[in-house]
């Protein structure tokens, strides 16, 4: 699958230049593709929720069901205090073939609570408002190859990569693929495709015209037909399996890659292929996010 020609176009049009990380547009990405699906009772439970979220580190601004995904990520700016800081992954080794779940805090553990607590209709409203963020981000995160294993380096943060571009850009692997969907190569030259938007810039609603809901719609052309398997009530496990397995055959780069004064130097082989890989769990996450919210905020018996 290949997505570079509708990337350009939509991203050079559309976002402005502030430089952040693959995380803040992959999320609102991930709801944008979620929203599509959604059933029209859970929409309205969502917008009833989502201004009740901290916005301080959101401009002030409330949050809605897109920019909804990206609060855990915003409420890092409360650094030390911050009591979500090791939900954002799930650290497996890649030894052997096996997914080995670390033992808790971390993402798997916390969308098992997140997702009682959406299941509980009689929780109380930031409660849920809350929970319902923290499913949105780490449906997400857990997608994101190194945000699942690791090979001694900390999901990768420890392997540092020559910058892709010259004023600033990922110093590591981990970092890389969090913006693996903002990089591939063009005509065998590394080439960083769009930035994200500044933090004024983000969507006030569903099908805002702009990059995030074009590519959403065009990711959306190619959706796969699976999703939740519905016999599962936790299914992110199987999600973190999978995604374990290709950050374990895909998310490191082979040996004997060049080096630079100790830095890998990535090729554009790699960087292609991490860009479709990148690409392709945005997609699956978004998916999966949508019948998942379904379930967990459809109509139903309260529990």
């Amino acid at each position: 699958m290949r997505w570079k020609t509708f990337l350009a176009a939509a991203f050079f049009a559309a976002l402005a230049t502030a430089a952040q990380a693959w995380d803040d547009t992959g999320h609102l990405l991930i709801a944008e593709i979620a929203a599509h699906r959604l059933g029209p009772e859970v929409i309205r439970k969502m917008e009833a929720l989502t201004p009740l979220l901290d916005p301080r580190f959101n401009g002030g601004r409330p949050y809605n069901i897109l920019t909804a995904a990206a609060w855990l990520d915003d409420m890092r700016g409360l650094g030390q205090a911050n009591p979500w800081k090791t939900w954002h992954y799930v650290d497996a080794p890649c030894e052997g073939e096996a997914f080995i779940e670390p033992a808790p805090p971390h993402a798997l553990w916390a969308l098992d609570q997140a997702a009682e607590v959406l299941r509980n209709k009689n929780a109380e409203p930031k409660a849920r408002a809350e929970a319902l963020a923290q499913v949105m981000h780490i449906v997400g995160d857990i997608h994101q190859p190194l945000h699942t294993a690791d090979r001694n380096d900390r999901g990768g943060n420890g392997v540092r990569i020559v910058p892709l571009k010259e004023e600033s850009g990922p110093a590591n692997l981990h970092a890389f693929w969090d913006a693996a969907c903002r990089y591939d190569a063009v005509k065998g030259q590394i080439k960083e495709l769009f930035r994200n938007p500044p933090l004024g810039a983000r969507p006030l609603r569903m099908d805002e015209p702009g990059a995030v809901s074009q590519t959403a719609r065009t990711l959306l052309a190619h959706q796969p037909k699976e999703s939740v398997p519905s016999a599962l009530r936790s299914p992110w496990r199987e999600w973190a399996r999978e995604t374990h397995a290709i950050a374990c055959k895909s998310g490191w780069p082979p040996a004997d890659m060049p080096r630079e004064n100790g830095a890998v130097a990535l090729t554009p082989a790699f960087v292609h292929e991490s860009h479709e890989i990148a690409m392709q769990q945005l997609l699956k996450a978004g998916v999966r996010l949508a019948d998942l919210l379904n379930e967990l905020l459809g109509d139903g018996p309260a529990e």
